[in-house]
């Protein structure tokens, strides 16, 4: 269904509409995501599914954060931007799971969707990521540490900055975010 997906585009909703279908358990909720078929658009029909409706809500995040794990870019990308525009519990409960997927797509997926919407609850799980063998899952790591502008990230992130030269600038931007005094010192001895 996602193939034909990425190559008949909105026509292909249904289609992806009975492969969500298929993951999801009780009746009523398969009659909503029933409904959502008319939307002409994959967006669309993605933000429908993660509406803020209890019984839809959390049925439908848990098959969206499947699709994470699809073999098709552009679907993992629509289903990552629904999910982290919608934010919340459930989706962060699902996501801080896929944080140490063994695929490192997946981890960098879960880490865009916490950038989008990020929360205090995921901090232990982003400083863990900074230690990620995939440079892109530290740098979306160091990139959400510093929207969340806790100072328990500054030591971790000073260690990243000190050991990966490649990190030095984004690292940087997190601690300008995260402001406190602490950060100061290891902001100049970057420009020194």
């Amino acid at each position: 269904a996602n193939a034909h997906l990425l190559a008949h585009g909105s026509d292909s909703v249904p289609l992806v509409f009975a492969g969500l279908a298929d993951s999801v358990a009780t009746p009523a909720t398969r009659s909503v995501l029933a409904a959502l078929v008319n939307e002409t658009t994959l967006p669309a029909f993605l933000a429908a599914l993660v509406s803020p409706v209890p019984t839809v809500h959390d049925a439908a995040t848990h098959a969206l954060v499947h699709v994470l794990r699809d073999a098709h870019a552009r679907v993992r990308g629509a289903v990552a931007e629904a999910l982290g525009a919608h934010g919340g519990d459930v989706v962060l409960d699902a996501v801080l799971d896929l944080v140490h997927d063994p695929d490192a797509s997946t981890r960098r997926y879960a880490l865009d969707i916490l950038n989008r919407a990020p929360s205090p609850r995921a901090l232990p799980s982003l400083l863990t990521a900074l230690d990620d063998a995939d440079w892109w899952v530290r740098e979306r790591a160091v990139d959400t540490l510093g929207r969340l502008g806790d100072g328990e990230a500054i030591e971790p992130l000073v260690r990243l900055m000190t050991r990966d030269p490649r990190a030095a600038i984004a690292c940087a931007r997190a601690l300008g975010a995260i402001a406190e005094p602490a950060c100061a010192s290891p902001l100049v001895r970057l420009v020194a």
